[in-house]
């Protein structure tokens, strides 16, 4: 029979199907799911039919009716077959690391190659703790290791703990540290506001000031002083202020301190300032007018003979009061003073005007012969007049003469005893007075030249003194050695300050001594005050100038004040208000305020890099510039700061252990155990110690290769979060001993993102050590992780090969912080400083939360990469920048759907498609992701993108975002940017 006959007809109709198992089970790579089954139950039961039809026996079964009892066995065994196979393609899935849906399918395959899922890790913060600050209350107290606080459940939430992982030692003094909300304002170049302290200077608009310091006083020659007159006066009192050392009162000078031309600074040392509350003027100052006395007055005033017939020729060179000066009226020079002639004033005319130069001579024995006698007068018609102090050798009557070529006087003791006031040739005058021993006497000497010959001679002689120049040390020029004020002032005494002012200078002198004393000149007699000053320029300056002279006394030190600094608070340093003792290096502290920009709440945790005292307050430096920018008068530190993890200690019984049982095994009645971030590979560490007998023995990842005496366990961690203890079978490791509820363990419980709190949401005392009133979280916790999901084991459990906990490459360095516990992303870079490379990663924590650098996140991780790189590589670690971006758009919507639903939908997936898990540091935002995203709802028929912009921007249309990866900017190191959507920022309305 040919092929052909095999047919069951020429036609085909009754040949059945054909055979449809099995099925080709070619795989292409990358694919999340596993094709491994052979057939379904159509394909099985068509296949077995197809076979019916090609057996010989068979052929007379012809039916292909389900009801047959033939064909209904046929489909059960379809059924079968259909069960088997789908198991079979499920068990072939879970497999591979790709395809694997259970977790433990995830976790036996991650143990092969020594991975366990990782089980998650705490939440870290700080805890600030507030101490007690009652009368009687300790000035300190003992923090340990395991202070409990519990949080204050929100809504839907329940209570978590915390508890302290370090002991510190509180103070009640460093609850709330201020910064220095004041500063000084040193006297500075063209300076016009001071800030004196308290409110109760009684200072007015017009009051002088001086500002002075140790320049002058250690040199009356400085000129590094300044002499002003108050211009405005404001006391403040801050708002809310109770303190009265917090008043301070505003003045305004007339004008800048120091000079600009000539260049003179004003005091730097020591600088104080004094209210000059006394005003004075200069005895004589209201003599009357000279011109307005009669000539018999005039006469007698000068000893000329009121009826001598040229008086108006005697008075004529007299325009002022004779010796209306300062010198004139002052007191001889002091019993100590050495004698060292007169002082002469030279004059260019023969009536004492014109005055050209001022000298001391020596002695008065002058031959001018026919010339000048002086740089500056001419050879005739000139002047001159000697002023001083003479004191007798003895007592006695002392007979003085005159030679002279032209006219002289000679006053002694105020008494004219010479007057020959006329044009002579060379003749010698005498004049006779009664002087006493030790006393010094005014003396007068005054003489004119016309034309000719010059020559002026002064002798004396008295019993026991033969006739000679007056010699020089008896001679005493005249000289302000001190000054007498028009009355008495009280307030004015010893060690204080004067500033003498004329309408074009002012001068200051310290006083070195006070007097009350009195005066009889010029017509008028008064009691005054006697000053003798320290300084210089006193007789040059103010001599002549008795009428306008005015004397600013009652030098009263006024406290300086400091003004409100003005600038936030921020940078690496702080200064405190006050001296603050027991501050150390590398101590937190807590920061807290408002946000200088926007006012809103803010706070940081920062450390301590070294402590400066200056003078009475105390400054601290800190490791790095602040974060934040706080309002100076909001902000407060708080320096009783513990590092604090999630979970609560529990302590209980494991059971009593058997030396029988290889392998015995023991399961914690609490979960989740905790583990907390740590330095090592995997970046957690568990808070499990297990006892046995009152000794700890240590876990071990496994029992390959430990020694039989090995006090080891290993633990398993279930499905459901129960954790089992396992103990050796005396070959690797130990057995545990016989005894009676004799294995213990001590653990946390908590652990994920449950203990992602807010910000002082942590804060009731669950233990309350003595001293300790209260306690908070400044800081949102960081750094926690739920245990590893699937899709985060199938991405990090091959990381443990790749890098064998060994950081090499670049790649290396990022793929070993992606699998640090409670890192969510991680980018390295390349950066080129201009020497070497450096590799910079850009990391962010779990959901998007940032690593700040005081966290325990942030530390561990740093460690663990230097335990594991090259010590050469130079590595910098940085949170990721975030960034967000707005959306406008419209949408048309199809009739048969909600336009509120859909609109939402759309929010949704643009939620979704954005979100931090979504995506990648440095990647940008196009407007077609952004269409896609939304186009992909059901029920958006079309959708016109109308603006597409960085939140807080300008709403300006744009293409395409762009997001940085780590790079250089400006020489600064800026970390990767993450760009996201803002979901408030989403605005979609309906299409028309």
């Amino acid at each position: 029979m040919s092929k052909a006959d095999d047919k069951l007809d020429e036609c085909g109709c009754c040949e059945g199907i054909h055979q449809l198992t099995p099925a080709s089970l070619e795989n292409l790579p990358g694919l999340s799911a596993l094709a491994y089954r052979v057939g379904t139950h159509g394909t099985f039961k068509a296949t077995m039919q197809a076979v019916l039809s090609g057996r010989a026996a068979l052929r007379e079964l012809t039916t292909r009716d389900d009801d047959d009892p033939a064909i209904a066995t046929l489909d059960g065994w379809a059924t079968v077959l259909d069960v088997l196979s789908f198991y079979q393609e499920r068990i072939a899935n879970e497999g591979y690391l790709r395809t694997a849906t259970e977790r433990r399918s995830i976790l036996e395959m991650a143990r092969s190659i020594g991975y366990e899922l990782r089980p998650g890790v705490a939440a870290g913060t700080f805890l600030v703790f507030t101490l007690e600050t009652a009368q009687g209350a300790p000035l300190s107290a003992k923090i340990p290791v395991g202070t409990k606080a519990q949080s204050t459940p929100a809504q839907a939430e329940t209570p978590q703990i915390f508890e302290t992982t370090e002991e510190i030692e509180g103070f009640a003094v460093w609850n709330e540290l201020k910064p220095k909300q004041t500063e000084s304002v040193p006297p500075d170049l063209g300076l016009k506001t001071l800030y004196l302290k308290g409110t109760s200077t009684n200072l007015k608009v017009g009051d002088a000031v001086l500002i002075i310091g140790d320049e002058r006083a250690a040199d009356p020659g400085n000129e590094n002083w300044d002499f002003r007159r108050l211009s405005s006066v404001t006391p403040v009192i801050p708002a809310g202020s109770v303190d009265p050392d917090e008043t301070y009162t505003i003045i305004t000078l007339d004008r800048g301190l120091g000079s600009f031309v000539p260049l003179v600074q004003p005091t730097k040392k020591n600088s104080r300032i004094y209210a000059l509350r006394q005003r004075a003027s200069l005895f004589g100052y209201n003599a009357p007018d000279w011109r307005a006395m009669p000539n018999s007055l005039k006469a007698g005033y000068l000893g000329f003979d009121p009826a001598a017939s040229n008086l108006n020729d005697l008075l004529k060179p007299y325009t002022n009061w004779p010796d209306f000066t300062i010198a004139g009226v002052s007191d001889p020079p002091p019993h100590s003073a050495r004698g060292t002639g007169l002082y002469g004033e030279y004059f260019n005319t023969i009536n004492f005007k014109d005055r050209k130069a001022t000298r001391t001579d020596a002695t008065i024995n002058f031959d001018f012969g026919t010339g000048s006698p002086i740089s500056g007068v001419g050879n005739d018609n000139f002047s001159i007049r000697w002023t001083g102090w003479v004191q007798p050798k003895a007592s006695g009557s002392y007979s003085f003469h005159t030679i002279s070529d032209d006219g002289v006087r000679l006053w002694v003791d105020g008494k004219l005893i010479i007057d020959q006031w006329h044009d002579q040739g060379a003749t010698e005058h005498t004049g006779t007075i009664q002087l006493q021993a030790g006393k010094k006497y005014d003396i007068k000497l005054e003489y004119f030249e016309h034309g000719g010959v010059a020559s002026v001679k002064l002798f004396w002689s008295a019993p026991g003194v033969a006739k000679e120049i007056v010699p020089s040390s008896h001679l005493y020029p005249r000289d302000i050695h001190d000054l007498h004020l028009d009355a008495v002032y009280t307030q004015i005494v010893a060690g204080g300050w004067v500033v003498l002012s004329i309408p074009e200078y002012q001068e200051v002198y310290r006083v070195k001594e006070v007097a009350e004393d009195s005066r009889a000149n010029f017509a008028l007699s008064a009691k005054t005050t006697r000053l003798t000053l320290q300084g210089e320029q006193l007789c040059e300056l103010f001599n002549e100038r008795i009428r306008d002279t005015v004397i600013f006394g009652q030098s009263e030190e006024l406290e300086w004040g400091e003004r409100p600094i003005a600038a936030p608070l921020s940078g690496i340093e702080v200064l405190l208000n006050s001296e603050v003792e027991g501050l150390e290096s590398g101590q937190l502290v807590a920061i807290t305020g408002k946000d200088s920009n926007t006012g809103e709440a803010i706070a940081e945790i920062a450390t301590i890099d070294r402590i400066e005292q200056q003078g009475t307050i105390t400054n601290v430096v800190f490791k790095s510039a602040l974060e934040n920018s706080y309002e100076r008068s909001s902000a407060v530190i708080n320096a009783n700061v513990a590092r604090a993890t999630h979970g609560d200690t529990k302590k209980e019984v494991l059971g009593s252990g058997d030396g029988s049982r290889p392998f015995q095994r023991f399961q914690l009645k609490q979960k989740p155990l905790t583990f907390v971030s740590a330095a090592t590979a995997s970046g957690a560490e568990t808070t499990l110690e297990v006892r046995v007998n009152d000794i700890l023995w240590h876990e071990r990842s496994s029992f390959y290769q430990l020694p039989p005496t090995e006090r080891a366990y290993v633990t398993r961690i279930a499905d459901d979060g129960k954790v089992t203890v396992q103990f050796g079978d005396g070959t690797t490791g130990a057995r545990v001993l016989t005894g009676t509820e004799n294995v213990s363990a001590k653990y946390r419980v908590g652990i994920g993102m449950s203990g992602m709190l807010s910000a002082d949401q942590l804060n009731l005392l669950m233990s309350r050590p003595l001293g300790v009133k209260g306690v908070t979280n400044p800081l949102a916790p960081t750094g926690a992780e739920d245990p590893e999901q699937l899709d985060q084991a199938r991405q990090n459990a091959p990381l443990t090969v790749v890098t064998l906990d060994r950081i090499v490459s670049l790649q290396d360095f990022e793929d070993f912080v992606r699998a640090f516990a409670g890192i969510g992303k991680a980018q390295a870079t390349w950066l080129w400083d201009g020497e070497r490379r450096l590799v910079h990663l850009t990391i962010a924590g779990v959901d998007g939360g940032a690593v700040p650098p005081t966290s325990d996140l942030y530390s561990n991780l740093a460690a663990a990469i230097d335990a594991a790189r090259h010590v050469d590589q130079r590595i910098r670690i940085d949170s990721y920048k975030a960034l967000l971006f707005d959306v406008e758009a419209k949408l048309l919507i199809g009739p048969d759907y909600l336009a509120d639903d859909v609109k939402t939908a759309v929010e949704n997936a643009l939620a979704e498609a954005f979100s931090f898990n979504n995506r990648s540091f440095g990647q940008a935002i196009t407007a077609s992701e952004v269409i896609a995203a939304a186009q992909g709802v059901a029920g958006v028929v079309a959708v016109d993108l109308d603006k597409l912009y960085f939140d807080g921007a300008s709403a300006t249309p744009h293409e395409r975002l762009p997001a940085n990866i780590a790079h250089w900017e400006l020489n600064q190191i800026k970390p990767a940017e993450l760009l996201t959507i803002n979901t408030s920022g989403v605005k979609l309305t309906e299409m028309t």
